[in-house]
């Protein structure tokens, strides 16, 4: 695969896999600032722990 070939990698693409395009799409335009995954990880955590809550009160 040629470097910045607006190919997607698909499963078991060998090489230096950095310089191929990673299309970012629709999602991308939602992000307002990054944060880390560990704080995305409690967030969805606790939305999860608030809605099963609430199932069984």
């Amino acid at each position: 695969m040629h470097r910045y070939a607006d190919l997607a990698p698909l499963v078991g693409v060998q090489g230096n896999t950095e310089g191929m395009a990673l299309h970012a799409r629709q999602g991308a335009a939602l992000v307002r600032r990054p944060h880390p995954a560990a704080d995305i990880v409690a967030e969805i955590e606790a939305e999860a722990t608030r809605a099963l809550t609430g199932l069984n009160p």
